[in-house]
């Protein structure tokens, strides 16, 4: 994941509504990359979301 995808993707978390930033998360945690699972973690982190 180049340095150009993180800023997109936390200008999209951005917009997302808490409910879609979890399910997105529970989708990307079984995926081999885990730098988008990482990055939503974070945002669920930040929000007080409970994964």
């Amino acid at each position: 994941m180049t340095d150009d995808d993180v800023l997109a993707l936390e200008r999209e978390l951005a917009t997302m509504a808490d409910d879609d930033v979890r399910r997105a998360y529970r989708d990307a945690e079984g995926m081999p990359d885990r730098d988008v699972a990482d990055l939503l973690a974070g945002e669920c982190e930040r929000r007080g979301i409970e994964l």
